[in-house]
């Protein structure tokens, strides 16, 4: 333990690392952008094209982007003589795994009523209207059927470099706040394709990851929190 421990404190410094963060908010838009453009050229009709997060192209727009994010990545960490382990993907001797899991599912569950409670009703407000809850574990299971298949990989990347690489590349240069508020705007730009309400609300949620990350000092709590707050919110919108 006292070993990893002085491994996450020694100083490093990672040339142009923010522009990790940058491009793996960017990279999304683009991707999903692109493979909307590329199914109404097979089609030939943008009518016979769904565009929405529910859609096919959705799914591999987002495959794509996170997977070059994951190269990205991963080269960067490779040339610096780093791995997975040295952004936090590891337990300490007091974690166990049955206990990230159910903290991940008992906070993932508080993020979500937030977000309907608070967060949703917020906005309602702001735009004239009166906060609704028809959503609220309205469960469809039949709306994304493809999710289950990309929601890990996703999440495993998005923890990784805007939890696990921002913080531990940048805290030596820059203050907790500063790398908290930083990759969280970065974060929701990276859902920007979903609409400024939604970039919004993702940095709102970001900073809560970044937070419960910053507590546990490991990804796979947060990494548990974030996959079955988004399990929710895709199964009721």
């Amino acid at each position: 333990m006292n070993m990893n421990q002085n491994n996450f404190d020694k100083t490093l410094t990672i040339k142009r690392s923010w522009l990790v963060l940058i491009l793996s908010a960017l990279i999304p838009t683009v991707a999903i952008m692109l493979t909307f453009i590329t199914a109404m050229l097979i089609k030939g009709d943008e009518q016979d094209v769904e565009f929405s997060i529910y859609s096919p192209a959705f799914a591999v727009g987002v495959l794509i982007s996170h997977s070059l994010i994951f190269l990205i990545l991963y080269k960067k960490l490779r040339k610096n003589k780093l791995d997975l382990k040295d952004i936090y993907w590891k337990l300490n001797s007091e974690q166990t795994w049955w206990k990230e899991i159910v903290f991940g599912l008992i906070l993932g569950l508080i993020l979500y009523l937030f977000k309907e409670f608070v967060i949703d009703s917020m906005s309602a407000l702001v735009n004239g209207n009166q906060p609704t809850f028809h959503s609220l574990f309205n469960f469809n299971f039949n709306s994304a059927k493809w999710y289950p298949l990309i929601v890990t990989p996703l999440v495993f990347v998005e923890e990784s470099v805007f939890r696990g690489f921002a913080y531990r590349t940048f805290k030596d240069r820059y203050s907790t706040a500063g790398i908290l508020v930083f990759s969280s705007l970065l974060f929701g730009l990276m859902h920007i394709g979903n609409g400024l309400n939604a970039m919004i609300v993702t940095s709102i949620i970001g900073a809560l990851y970044f937070s419960i990350f910053l507590n546990s000092k490991n990804l796979w709590r947060v990494y548990f929190v974030h996959l079955f707050y988004n399990t929710l919110i895709i199964l009721t919108s």
